[in-house]
C-alpha cells in the first residue's frame, strides 16, 4: 500500500524539478586534497565525472540523464527515458558503460513496460552493486512503492513492498527505508534488505516523532549512517514543514543504529521534491564525508566525528550549485 500518495503526482513532475539548474558554484572546494575514488552527479540532465575531491569534473553523458551509479571497477549506470511503454507513455531504461563511454547494457525498468493495466512510474535512486553484477533502483506502480534489484544484464525484479531508495552496503545487502511513517513500533524505519530476500529492521527510532518520511544511506558496511526526514505528508500541498538530517553509527550491516547528531535543512530547498522523496545521499569510500542533494545543489558535510554536531561543526557547504544524484565509488578514476 502506498502510504504517500503524493510521490504519484510528484514522479510526474519530476523532470521539470530537475531541470531547474543554476550555474556552478564559485566556492566549490577550492582547496581540494587529495582522496581517492571517483564521485558521479547529474546536473541540467547531464552526468558529470569527477575525482572523489570533485576535480578533474567532465561532463561524462549529455542530454537527459539522471540517477548515476559507479561499481568497484568503474562501470557506471544511469537512467534515461528512451523507451515507449506498451500504453503509450515513454519509460526508463538503465545503461551501462564504461569510463571511456562504450556501453555494455541497456535494461528495461518498470515504467517502460507500464501498461494500461497496471501504470509504472519512473524509477528513482539507481545504485550499482560493488561487484556490478546487480543494480537497484525503487518504483511505483498500480501495486504499490517497491525496493527492487534485478541482475544488471537481465530484467528480473527481487521486490520488498513499502520500501524504497536501495543502496548497497554490500553486495548482498542493501539498505532500504520505509516508505512513509512505520504503523507500528516494530515496524523498521530504516533495514539492510539482503539479495537472499531476509529483512532485518535497524532502528525503529532514528528519526524524529514528527517525521512522516526517511530515506537513508549507509557506508559500505553499514557503520556510518545518515537519514533525510521531513513531515510534508502532514499538509495537503505536500511541502514539509520541517527538514533534518540526521547521522548515526553501527557495529555493522545488521546492527542496531544509534542516532548520533541531527541538523535542521531549509525547508524551502524540498519544496517542490514534496519533501526528500528525490533527495539522494552518498557517502565517500572513507566514510569521512557524506554528500546530499536538494533544489538548489549538491551538499557536503564531514562526517569523521559524529557527537553533538552542528551545522558549523560538520562544516556544510554546498558544493556543486545545481547538481543532483551525488554518488561516490571507490573506483579508481581511469582518466588519470
Amino acid at each position: 500500500m502506498i502510504t504517500r500518495a503524493r510521490m504519484i503526482f510528484a514522479a510526474l513532475t519530476l523532470v521539470a524539478s530537475l531541470a531547474a539548474v543554476a550555474a556552478p558554484s564559485a566556492s566549490a572546494h577550492r582547496a581540494a586534497r587529495i582522496v581517492s575514488g571517483s564521485f558521479l552527479y547529474s546536473k541540467g540532465g547531464n552526468i558529470h565525472l569527477a575525482h572523489a575531491n570533485g576535480t578533474h569534473n567532465i561532463i561524462f553523458k549529455s542530454g537527459g540523464w539522471y540517477w548515476p551509479s559507479m561499481d568497484n571497477q568503474g562501470r557506471i549506470a544511469a537512467e534515461k527515458q528512451d523507451r515507449a511503454a506498451p500504453d503509450g507513455t515513454t519509460g526508463y531504461t538503465i545503461h551501462r558503460f564504461r569510463q571511456n563511454g562504450t556501453q555494455l547494457s541497456r535494461q528495461n525498468t518498470p515504467s517502460s513496460l507500464s501498461s494500461f493495466a497496471c501504470p509504472s512510474y519512473p524509477s528513482y535512486h539507481v545504485s550499482l552493486s560493488p561487484d556490478g553484477t546487480k543494480v537497484a533502483y525503487d518504483y511505483i506502480d498500480c501495486n504499490g512503492i517497491f525496493a527492487t534489484w534485478t541482475p544488471s544484464t537481465q530484467f528480473n525484479l527481487h521486490t520488498q513492498v513499502d520500501y524504497y531508495a536501495p543502496s548497497w552496503e554490500s553486495n548482498t545487502q542493501l539498505t532500504i527505508s520505509h516508505n512513509g511513517v512505520t504503523l507500528s513500533d516494530t515496524q523498521a524505519e530504516v533495514g539492510t534488505w539482503t539479495t537472499s530476500g531476509g529483512l532485518t529492521g535497524r532502528t525503529t527510532d532514528i528519526a524524529d516523532s514528527w517525521a512522516t518520511a526517511y530515506h537513508a544511506t549507509a557506508t559500505r558496511g553499514g557503520k556510518k549512517i545518515a537519514l533525510i526526514e521531513d513531515d510534508a505528508a502532514d499538509f495537503p500541498d505536500g511541502v514539509a514543514r520541517h527538514v533534518k538530517l540526521v547521522l548515526g553509527t553501527s557495529t555493522g550491516t545488521t546492527g542496531p543504529i544509534t542516532r548520533r547528531c541531527a541538523i535542521s535543512l531549509p525547508t524551502a530547498q524540498y519544496g517542490n521534491w514534496h519533501g526528500t522523496d528525490y533527495a539522494n545521499l552518498s557517502f565517500r569510500p572513507d566514510g569521512n564525508l557524506l554528500a546530499f542533494d536538494s533544489q538548489v545543489g549538491i551538499f557536503t558535510v564531514h562526517t569523521g566525528v559524529l557527537a553533538g554536531c552542528t551545522a558549523t561543526s560538520l562544516g556544510k557547504q554546498l558544493w556543486i550549485k545545481g547538481g543532483r544524484n551525488p554518488s561516490f565509488s571507490p573506483a579508481t578514476d581511469t582518466r588519470g
